[in-house]
């Protein structure tokens, strides 16, 4: 059994006397003794001698803190490895549900595209996108079975509106000379349909005015 403080302390409060040195145990037996690895009957011979020598009780003192720890790591390592058990364990765990879930959810296959096939911008006049050497005479669009007017709305590329035309019952507007004489370079425009039920606003347009 390992010898506690208390019994070091008490041997250290009754130790007083230093001689007689030749007569004291040898370091190991003290060692031993701080470790607990001395029989009942030799540690008790121990106990006695160091309670009545000073020197001995303190190398006991000494010697007691290194002797906890060997004994923690003695107790560590006589500890079974659990995580090395229990991981691999875990995995092959794993392994085994994903298995079972692919079993049961069986072959993926593609899903439909959600989204339709998009739209065709409609066919204006001047084409989206064109450079042209003059200002156009009039914008067209292709006309809407259910629109009962349109308006045409022409923006600078800040996005600040340029020229708003009047409400058109056909799918055309004719631009006017002052309006024709300001398009200079990149220009924008789209249109609104107007039916009895709603309203609709087209794509955005554009065309270059080269001068």
């Amino acid at each position: 059994m390992k010898v506690d403080e208390r019994e070091i302390a008490a041997a250290l409060g009754a130790g007083s006397s230093a001689a007689g040195r030749a007569a004291c145990p040898e370091p190991e037996a003290l060692a031993r003794l701080a470790a607990g690895e001395l029989a009942e009957g030799g540690r008790e011979e121990l106990l006695t001698h160091v309670s009545s020598c000073a020197p001995c009780a303190r190398e006991l003192q000494a010697l007691a803190p290194m002797a906890s720890w060997l004994e923690a790591q003695r107790a560590r390592r006589a500890r079974p490895a659990v995580w090395r058990v229990a991981l691999p364990l875990a995995a092959s765990l794993l392994l085994a549900l994903s298995g079972v879930l692919l079993l049961r959810s069986g072959p993926r296959t593609a899903r439909p595209a959600l989204r339709g096939p998009s739209r065709p911008a409609p066919r204006v006049v001047p084409g989206d996108g064109v450079s042209l050497p003059a200002a156009p005479e009039a914008l067209s669009w292709p006309s809407s079975t259910e629109a009962v007017s349109y308006r045409v709305t022409l923006f600078h590329p800040d996005g600040t509106t340029l020229w708003q035309s009047p409400v058109s019952p056909i799918a055309e507007v004719r631009l006017p000379d002052d309006v024709k004489a300001r398009l200079s370079g990149v220009v924008y425009w789209r249109y609104l349909s107007r039916s009895p039920a709603d309203e609709a606003s087209s794509p955005v347009f554009r065309f270059t005015v080269q001068r």
